[in-house]
Protein backbone atom coordinates (compact mmCIF):
# COMPACT_ATOMS: atom_id res chain seq x y z
CA UNK A 1 0.00 0.00 0.00
CA UNK A 2 1.24 3.46 -0.83
CA UNK A 3 1.95 5.59 2.23
CA UNK A 4 0.72 9.15 1.53
CA UNK A 5 3.15 12.07 1.69
CA UNK A 6 2.52 15.63 0.53
CA UNK A 7 5.77 15.73 -1.47
CA UNK A 8 4.55 12.82 -3.64
CA UNK A 9 1.47 14.74 -4.76
CA UNK A 10 3.71 17.18 -6.65
CA UNK A 11 4.45 14.50 -9.26
CA UNK A 12 0.87 13.22 -9.61
CA UNK A 13 -2.15 14.05 -11.72
CA UNK A 14 -5.60 12.57 -11.15
CA UNK A 15 -7.07 10.12 -8.66
CA UNK A 16 -5.14 7.06 -7.47
CA UNK A 17 -6.75 4.13 -5.71
CA UNK A 18 -4.20 2.87 -3.17
CA UNK A 19 -6.24 -0.04 -1.76
CA UNK A 20 -8.54 -2.65 -3.24
CA UNK A 21 -11.99 -1.27 -4.05
CA UNK A 22 -15.00 -2.05 -1.84
CA UNK A 23 -16.83 -5.35 -2.17
CA UNK A 24 -19.30 -4.94 -5.07
CA UNK A 25 -22.35 -5.87 -2.96
CA UNK A 26 -23.08 -2.94 -0.60
CA UNK A 27 -25.57 -5.07 1.35
CA UNK A 28 -22.76 -7.28 2.70
CA UNK A 29 -20.26 -4.76 4.10
CA UNK A 30 -19.99 -1.11 5.08
CA UNK A 31 -16.88 0.74 3.95
CA UNK A 32 -15.39 4.10 4.83
CA UNK A 33 -12.70 5.88 2.87
CA UNK A 34 -9.86 8.33 3.26
CA UNK A 35 -8.94 10.89 0.61
CA UNK A 36 -5.38 12.19 0.79
CA UNK A 37 -4.79 15.53 -0.92
CA UNK A 38 -2.87 18.76 -0.38
CA UNK A 39 -5.53 19.95 2.09
CA UNK A 40 -5.29 16.86 4.32
CA UNK A 41 -4.58 17.55 8.00
CA UNK A 42 -1.69 15.05 8.20
CA UNK A 43 0.38 12.61 6.13
CA UNK A 44 2.15 9.26 6.31
CA UNK A 45 1.05 6.63 8.81
CA UNK A 46 -0.55 9.35 10.93
CA UNK A 47 -2.98 10.10 8.06
CA UNK A 48 -3.87 6.40 7.80
CA UNK A 49 -4.42 6.03 11.58
CA UNK A 50 -6.28 9.29 12.24
CA UNK A 51 -10.01 8.50 12.49
CA UNK A 52 -10.81 12.12 11.66
CA UNK A 53 -9.78 11.31 8.08
CA UNK A 54 -12.47 8.62 7.70
CA UNK A 55 -15.30 9.66 5.40
CA UNK A 56 -18.48 7.99 4.24
CA UNK A 57 -18.40 6.78 0.65
CA UNK A 58 -20.72 9.67 -0.25
CA UNK A 59 -18.63 12.37 1.43
CA UNK A 60 -15.37 10.90 0.15
CA UNK A 61 -16.51 10.88 -3.46
CA UNK A 62 -18.02 14.36 -3.16
CA UNK A 63 -14.55 15.57 -2.12
CA UNK A 64 -12.96 13.61 -5.00
CA UNK A 65 -15.39 15.23 -7.45
CA UNK A 66 -14.40 18.69 -6.16
CA UNK A 67 -10.71 17.84 -6.44
CA UNK A 68 -11.16 16.59 -10.01
CA UNK A 69 -12.74 19.92 -10.98
CA UNK A 70 -9.72 21.73 -9.54
CA UNK A 71 -7.34 19.19 -11.16
CA UNK A 72 -5.95 18.38 -7.69
CA UNK A 73 -4.30 14.96 -7.38
CA UNK A 74 -5.45 12.66 -4.59
CA UNK A 75 -5.06 9.15 -3.23
CA UNK A 76 -8.04 6.99 -2.17
CA UNK A 77 -7.89 4.49 0.67
CA UNK A 78 -10.86 2.24 1.43
CA UNK A 79 -11.15 0.69 4.87
CA UNK A 80 -11.69 -2.99 5.39
CA UNK A 81 -15.38 -3.71 5.25
CA UNK A 82 -17.43 -4.13 8.40
CA UNK A 83 -20.05 -6.84 8.15
CA UNK A 84 -23.57 -5.41 8.07
CA UNK A 85 -26.22 -6.36 10.63
CA UNK A 86 -28.64 -7.49 7.93
CA UNK A 87 -30.97 -10.40 8.56
CA UNK A 88 -32.83 -10.03 5.27
CA UNK A 89 -32.16 -12.18 2.23
CA UNK A 90 -30.05 -9.34 0.73
CA UNK A 91 -27.42 -9.45 3.48
CA UNK A 92 -24.57 -11.84 4.13
CA UNK A 93 -25.13 -12.42 7.85
CA UNK A 94 -27.60 -15.29 7.48
CA UNK A 95 -25.42 -16.99 4.86
CA UNK A 96 -22.27 -17.38 6.97
CA UNK A 97 -21.18 -19.73 9.72
CA UNK A 98 -19.67 -17.52 12.44
CA UNK A 99 -17.68 -20.51 13.77
CA UNK A 100 -15.81 -20.85 10.47
CA UNK A 101 -12.15 -19.73 10.84
CA UNK A 102 -12.66 -17.28 7.95
CA UNK A 103 -14.79 -15.14 10.27
CA UNK A 104 -12.55 -15.44 13.35
CA UNK A 105 -11.62 -11.72 13.33
CA UNK A 106 -15.19 -10.44 12.89
CA UNK A 107 -16.69 -8.81 15.97
CA UNK A 108 -20.29 -9.98 15.71
CA UNK A 109 -21.23 -7.62 18.56
CA UNK A 110 -20.04 -4.60 16.58
CA UNK A 111 -21.66 -4.84 13.14
CA UNK A 112 -22.53 -2.01 10.78
CA UNK A 113 -26.21 -1.20 10.33
CA UNK A 114 -28.12 -3.00 7.61
CA UNK A 115 -27.90 -1.13 4.29
CA UNK A 116 -31.54 -0.03 4.43
CA UNK A 117 -31.10 1.22 8.03
CA UNK A 118 -27.80 3.04 7.35
CA UNK A 119 -28.26 6.84 7.68
CA UNK A 120 -25.38 7.66 5.30
CA UNK A 121 -26.47 9.00 1.89
CA UNK A 122 -26.17 6.71 -1.13
CA UNK A 123 -23.41 7.34 -3.67
CA UNK A 124 -23.11 5.04 -6.69
CA UNK A 125 -25.09 2.42 -4.81
CA UNK A 126 -22.91 2.51 -1.66
CA UNK A 127 -23.45 3.98 1.81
Amino acid sequence: MRIPFFKDLNDEKGVFNCTPPPHPNPYFYKFKMRVFWRGSRNQGHEFLRDKRNLLSIHDGYMLVDQLKLKEEPCYLYFTGGVLRRDLSGKGLLLKIDPTNPRWARVDFDNLAPAFDDDPDPVYLGFK
